[in-house]
C-alpha cells in the first residue's frame, strides 16, 4: 500500500536561512546568453556547446547544510503542500547558486508537480517503500520468494483502482487548484503535467519488484517466468499510460522516449533476445513513431546504443558513465544528440582543476566530430556538490566550446 498523506498549509521555506546569500550575477546578461545558446542548439545550429545540469530535490533534502530544519523524504512524500514548497526552494537554489545554460533569477515561472521519486513504479505494483535516514526513498522487492513470485499475475492492473494512482491524482488535483493563483518570489507558479505517465522500463521494474539478482537468474534459469513478468509489466505500463492520457486529453507523442537502466546488466545478444521486443511494443503502443526517439541510460550501457539506434530509431541519448563519447559519435554518426559529461563523483568530490580538466578532455574529444553534444553532469547531480564545480564546467564550455 502507498503511504498515507496529509496536507498542512504552510508559508514558503526560508531560503535565506537555508542557503544564505547567493553570489552576485548579472542575470539579464546571463539569461540572454543562455537563451541564445539553447535556442541555437535546439535548432541544430549551435553557437557553442551548451551546459545542462539535471538535479532534483535530493540535493536539498540530503544535504544537512541546505536543510537546517531536517525535512525528510518521508514528510515530503506525504504532504503535497510541503512537496511544492521544497520544490520551489530547490528551484530557487539552482537558479541562484548554479551557473549553466538555464534562466537564472526570479523573473520567470516556477514549477511544481507530483514527485513520487524513482520508487513509484515498483510501488504501483505493490512494493513497499522505505525511507532510509538521510537518503532518497526506495522500494523493496516483494516477489523475491520463489514460492510466491507468480502471485503478481493474480493481481488486477485496473488503473484507477490502484491506491498509488489515487494518491497521485489527489496530489495533482491539490496542486492544480493551489497553482491557480499562486506566486513565489513574485513569479507565477505553474503546475506540471499529470503524474504516472512515464516508466523506468520493463527490466528495471522487474528488477525492482522481483530483486535484481533473482530476475537476472530468472532470465536463464526460468525464462518462461521472466518473459511472462516482462510482458505483464509492459502491458500494465501501456494500460496505465493510455488510461491517464485519455483522462487528461493527451495525445500520443510523435516520438518514443524511454529509459531502462537495468539493461546495462545484459550483453547485447541477451538484450536483443529478452528485452528489445518489449521496448518495441512500448514504442508502438505509446507513440506514433513518426520522429526519432530518445533514451536515458545510466551506467555502462554504451554497447547497447547501436542496437537502440538501429532498432528503435533513437537519435537522442542522455548518458551516465563510463562513456567513450568519441566512439559513440564514430559508431552512430555526428548527427545524433548526446548529453553527457563529468561524472557526478568528480563533481561532488573533485577539485575545481579536476573538474575543468575532465570537462575540457570531453569537449576536445567530441568537438571535432559533432555539434550535437551537450555537456552535463553524468548523471543527476549528487547532494553536497560544490557550486564552484558547476561553475568550473561552465567556464570550460564558454571558453572552449564555441563553434
Amino acid at each position: 500500500m502507498p503511504d498515507a498523506f496529509s496536507i498542512k498549509k504552510m508559508q514558503p521555506l526560508d531560503v535565506q536561512k537555508m542557503f544564505g546569500d547567493p553570489p552576485r550575477i548579472n542575470y539579464d546578461a546571463h539569461n540572454k546568453e543562455a537563451a541564445s545558446v539553447r535556442e541555437s542548439y535546439d535548432a541544430s545550429v549551435p553557437v557553442r556547446m551548451p551546459l545542462s545540469i539535471a538535479t532534483n530535490v535530493r540535493i536539498i533534502l540530503c544535504n544537512p547544510d541546505l536543510n537546517p530544519d531536517g525535512i525528510t523524504f518521508e514528510q515530503y512524500s506525504r504532504d503535497p503542500e510541503l512537496m511544492m514548497q521544497v520544490q520551489l526552494a530547490h528551484q530557487y537554489y539552482v537558479r541562484h547558486f548554479y551557473t549553466f545554460d538555464a534562466q537564472m533569477g526570479d523573473d520567470h515561472d516556477y514549477h511544481a508537480g507530483v514527485d513520487l521519486q524513482n520508487c513509484y513504479e515498483a510501488a504501483w505494483y505493490g512494493a513497499p517503500v522505505k525511507y532510509p535516514p538521510g537518503n532518497c526513498p526506495c522500494s523493496e522487492p516483494f516477489l523475491n520468494d520463489d514460492s510466491r513470485k507468480r502471485s503478481i499475475f493474480d493481481k488486477t492492473t485496473e488503473v484507477f483502482d490502484n491506491p498509488l494512482t489515487q494518491k497521485a491524482e489527489r496530489f495533482y488535483e491539490y496542486m492544480l487548484d493551489r497553482c491557480e493563483n499562486m506566486t513565489y518570489r513574485g513569479a507565477k507558479v505553474v503546475c506540471g503535467g499529470p503524474p504516472l505517465l512515464g516508466s523506468d522500463g520493463p527490466m528495471t521494474v522487474a528488477c525492482n519488484i522481483r530483486g535484481t539478482t533473482e530476475f537476472c537468474l530468472d532470465l536463464y534459469d526460468d525464462p518462461e517466468y521472466a518473459l511472462r513478468l516482462l510482458e505483464y509489466i509492459t502491458d500494465a505500463t501501456i494500460e496505465r499510460i493510455k488510461a491517464l492520457r485519455k483522462k487528461y486529453g493527451l495525445p500520443a507523442p510523435d516520438s518514443y522516449g524511454f529509459a531502462d537502466d537495468s539493461i546495462s546488466l545484459l550483453s547485447v545478444s541477451d538484450y536483443i533476445k529478452f528485452i528489445l521486443p518489449f521496448h518495441k511494443k512500448l514504442a508502438a503502443a505509446l507513440s506514433t513513431c513518426e520522429k526519432p526517439g530518445s533514451v536515458h541510460l545510466c551506467g555502462d550501457a554504451q554497447r547497447h546504443f547501436k542496437t537502440v539506434h538501429d532498432e528503435l530509431n533513437i537519435h537522442s541519448y542522455d548518458t551516465g558513465y563510463p562513456i567513450n563519447f568519441k566512439k559513440m559519435f564514430v559508431d552512430l554518426g555526428g548527427d545524433i544528440k548526446v548529453r553527457g559529461g563529468v561524472p557526478v563523483s568528480i563533481l561532488q568530490n573533485g577539485t575545481v582543476r579536476q573538474v575543468e580538466d575532465e570537462a575540457r578532455r570531453i569537449l576536445e574529444e567530441v568537438k571535432p566530430l559533432t555539434k550535437g553534444f551537450m555537456m552535463g553532469e553524468a548523471n543527476n547531480l549528487s547532494p553536497c556538490t560544490p557550486p564552484e564545480n558547476i561553475a568550473a564546467m561552465y567556464r570550460v564550455v564558454r571558453e572552449h566550446g564555441v563553434y
